[in-house]
């Protein structure tokens, strides 16, 4: 029986996710007492060179070999068995099955492709309402999603007419491997603050959330997303216990409401 080899996906997104090559070959079973390995070949379109990788059997006398790579858009390396991959590329690995020495080597592959995702970055509410409201952004980006297993992290920048500089939020992920990441803020008049995540406030103003994508989905790097609110104070209310001309020497109670 032919040699059966695959990936784990059709399609990858990100950096984060590794591979994961899956090799059936009953005839690499050297020693059964033992997990044999095996090489195999891994390129992209922007690498045709490739890496080696090496699977190992899952388990002793199971003709079953397995392993993994990663993915960056910088380079390849071989020790690290990184590859190197750019936006739409297809990823091939080649399974070389040695024959004979009167045949010839078989050779057996299996693609995928690499696609960059567009990162989306959002504002929770259209307007926010005095100084009290908590406003909270949410960045969702597959590229982010490095590590499946931990929460990783996103950058944005909070600015506002009356702070157009702005403060840096690490926006954390939700959970392992969902790619949405949030971080809450607070509203001053007074100044912007990163360690206590305020950001300054004219009395009525507009608020600005800006992600940077490291790669769309066309392939362009470092593009600016962002999204608007406004901000405005809060009315305040002015209540009394009076309810008619009570005259004088009764007490009022005046409450003044203000969120």
């Amino acid at each position: 029986e032919d040699p059966q080899i695959w990936l784990d996906k059709a399609t990858y997104f990100g950096y984060g996710p590794c591979p994961i090559i899956t090799l059936v070959d009953d005839g690499l079973n050297v020693d059964p007492k033992r997990r044999d390995t095996v090489n195999v070949n891994v390129n992209s379109s922007s690498d045709t060179v490739g890496i080696s990788v090496t699977l190992t059997e899952t388990t002793s006398n199971s003709g079953e070999f397995a392993g993994e790579f990663a993915l960056n858009r910088i380079k390849s390396d071989d020790i690290s068995k990184t590859l190197r991959v750019g936006n739409k590329d297809s990823l091939t690995v080649t399974y070389v099955k040695a024959k004979s020495s009167k045949g010839s080597n078989q050779v057996f592959t299996r693609s995928a492709t690499w696609q960059a995702s567009n990162g989306d970055v959002k504002l929770l509410k259209k307007s926010y309402i005095g100084l009290n409201t908590i406003a909270t952004v949410s960045i969702n980006d597959k590229d982010l999603n490095l590590r499946d297993a931990y929460i990783d992290t996103a950058k944005v920048r909070i600015y506002s007419e009356a702070d157009p500089k702005g403060i840096f939020l690490t926006a954390y992920e939700t959970g392992s491997n969902t790619s949405t990441f949030a971080v809450k803020f607070r509203f001053s008049i007074d100044k912007s603050s990163i360690r206590d995540t305020i950001i300054k406030v004219n009395p009525t103003d507009n608020i600005y959330a800006e992600y940077i994508d490291e790669m769309d989905d066309t392939g362009a790097f470092n593009v600016r997303v962002i999204s608007t609110s406004t901000f405005q104070f809060s009315e305040a209310v002015i209540k009394t216990s009076a309810q008619n001309d009570e005259g004088s020497g009764n007490f009022v109670t005046v409450t003044i409401e203000d969120p």
